[in-house]
């Protein structure tokens, strides 16, 4: 995907007004002021003079008329506020920054902006965008910024300008950071992609039709998981407190959890899995033809977010059975009655591990109870529970023979 034409391109620069001597001329030309209304007039952006800028973008033959950040079109009181502004950075030679971003219509259309046979463009969304766009370079580059922009159709390529100045008049170097344009343009691409309807699609799919899902799963009770749930909980460390993925002292344990989290895909999610990934694939291509690149590690990133979800969800289900299985202890240590103990061994840090299935189940019936909101039907799961008991016992019984 290198060689396609990008989908947003923005270029940038500064004026600085040079302030005469008295008695002489600036050689610099026109007035800040005057460079907003130039934007009016004059037919192209490479001929931006310092002065002409409102009447520039603001050209009836460009552009149905000026926005800024609280007003989709600037009326006369609110043009001539800019016009002063301007005027005011130039008379203490300040710096008028002026950026435009340039579209590819195709890339436009793809996003539902643009209407390629009627021309019809979704003016109101770009301007949303900008105004995000101009946020996030007023965040980066540290200062409030006095700015006016208009979408223009003039040429092959629909485009946006921005004029602005520092509104406290107090900033002098007109070089922004490195990263700042590009967060910006960052800001808007994904306030674009965010709307897109896959967007929604893939936030249920994660959250309602896996994550819950998963929660939901009790896989001490599945028995193609328990046994590497037990394994796993043999193999945590003593602190509880350090049960989340993201902790060093997991890191070595990832791969157990990763293997429950792609087994449960596989046996309980797999459906929805695959619509998640066929998605990302349509979100992924949407950056990719943005920037011009590969997508930027759109679809990885989303995946590695889901993975860790996951595999926290796999850890609190562990911090739950531990609880229990201490908890067990506790009433076996301070009752009489043992006729409902069940066997246990000492691992080697001294935690009390399960034998298997058969206690999971035991002490997993607390849990059931304490978890009303997630199980609809508390009575199935119970003869879920007991069947499962039975099930096991005859299994013993039976290799007892």
């Amino acid at each position: 995907m290198n060689d396609q034409t990008p989908g947003m391109v923005v270029k940038h620069r500064f004026v600085i007004r040079e302030i005469p001597k008295e008695g002489t001329k600036s050689r610099k030309g026109r007035s800040f002021k005057s460079y907003l209304s130039y934007t009016d007039r004059q037919a192209a952006a490479d001929k931006f003079q310092y002065s002409g800028m409102v009447g520039y973008m603001g050209n009836e033959e460009k552009t149905s008329h000026l926005f800024g950040k609280d007003s989709d079109s600037l009326d006369k009181d609110e043009k001539e506020y800019v016009k002063r502004a301007f005027d005011e950075a130039e008379k203490r030679g300040l710096p008028m920054w002026q950026t435009v971003i340039s579209f590819d219509n195709e890339w436009l259309s793809e996003n539902g902006l643009y209407d390629n046979e009627s021309g019809r463009v979704r003016s109101d969304k770009l301007m949303d965008y900008s105004r995000s766009f101009m946020a996030a370079i007023e965040e980066k580059e540290g200062f409030e910024a006095i700015w006016a922009g208009a979408v223009h159709y003039n040429t092959d390529n629909l485009h946006i300008h921005f004029a602005y100045v520092d509104s406290g008049f107090q900033r002098d170097r007109g070089k922004f950071k490195y990263g700042s344009i590009k967060a910006a343009k960052s800001t808007f691409v994904s306030r674009v992609i965010r709307d897109q309807k896959e967007n929604t699609m893939i936030t249920r799919l994660m959250r309602e039709g896996i994550l819950e899902k998963q929660k939901q799963q009790l896989f001490l009770l599945d028995l193609a998981l328990a046994d590497k749930m037990l394994k796993l909980y043999e193999k945590m460390p003593e602190d509880r407190r350090t049960w989340h993925y993201g902790y060093n002292v997991i890191k070595p344990l990832h791969q157990y959890i990763d293997e429950i989290t792609d087994e449960f895909l596989q046996n309980h999610a797999k459906e929805e899995y695959e619509s998640l990934n066929k998605l990302l694939d349509i979100q992924e291509f949407r950056y990719a033809r943005a920037y011009g690149n590969d997508g930027g590690g759109y679809k990885e990133n989303k995946l590695k977010d889901l993975r860790i979800r996951m595999g926290n969800t796999v850890l609190h289900q562990l911090r739950d059975y531990d609880k229990m299985l201490r908890k067990e202890e506790f009433r076996k240590r301070n009752s009489s009655r043992d006729d409902r103990a069940v066997k246990v061994k000492m691992s080697k840090n001294g935690r009390k591990i399960g034998t298997g299935v058969m206690i999971a189940i035991h002490n997993l019936k607390r849990l059931l109870r304490k978890d009303v909101q997630s199980i609809r039907n508390q009575e199935q799961y119970r003869k879920m529970v007991a069947e499962e008991e039975r099930r096991i016992r005859s299994n013993e019984y039976t290799q007892g023979l």
